[in-house]
């Protein structure tokens, strides 16, 4: 017979069940045996009552696994298997989309990296076409300064040396009429020839 347990009670059990409230002086005999055997019989029926009201085993509660108290195993029933079989494909769609997010994200991240790469190389060749133009400005505005610069100083020296050969020419006029009035002539030579040397020195640095 199938008990609500789904287990097989022979008829001799159900009969020991209804017996063993009965006292053991019914039977006359107080032996050690047959107090064991009562014993025996009200264990099976404390079984037999919780196989009613839990028929579920409870194996896997008593199994000891890991390294904690906590630890044990899980017994699935079949009522689970269902749940657990739609959970199994949802894990399985959420890990498929879970690498194509995750390959998107990669092609993304090239994609951005190949962006900044090009848009770095852009704004360094604006910044060095900027600084280049900036620097030929600095030099072509130093090189007109100089050139300024240069032409200033020749023209003040142009302007010495004139002043210069105008001073010694009129030393050298004056030397040649005190040579025509001089009777002597020795020391009045000397002076035409350095006035001449002279003359004839800064005529070179002329321009």
């Amino acid at each position: 017979m199938a008990t609500d347990a789904g287990f097989g009670t022979p008829p001799a059990a159900h009969g020991l069940a209804a017996t063993s409230a009965a006292p053991m002086e019914v039977y006359g005999d107080s032996a050690p045996e047959t107090e064991e055997c009562w014993r025996l019989i009200k264990n099976l029926e404390c079984t037999l009552e919780q196989f009613r009201l839990s028929p579920r085993f409870t194996i896997s509660d008593d199994l000891k696994v890991g390294f904690f108290s906590t630890d044990h195993a899980t017994q699935t029933d079949s009522s689970e298997i269902l749940p657990l079989k739609e959970l199994s494909l949802a894990t399985q769609n959420l890990v498929q989309i879970t690498k194509s997010l995750q390959v998107d994200f990669g092609f993304l991240k090239q994609l951005i990296q190949l962006k900044f790469e090009d848009r770095l190389k852009e704004e360094s060749c604006r910044l060095f076409n900027s600084l280049h133009d900036r620097i030929m400005t600095i030099e072509k505005h130093y090189q007109q300064n100089e050139e300024s610069l240069r032409k200033c100083y020749n023209q003040q020296l142009a302007d010495a040396i004139g002043t210069i050969k105008g001073m010694y020419q009129v030393s050298f006029e004056c030397c040649q009429g005190q040579e025509q009035l001089d009777i002597l002539g020795v020391p009045s030579m000397g002076l035409i020839v350095d006035c001449q040397s002279a003359f004839f020195s800064f005529q070179d640095l002329s321009p």
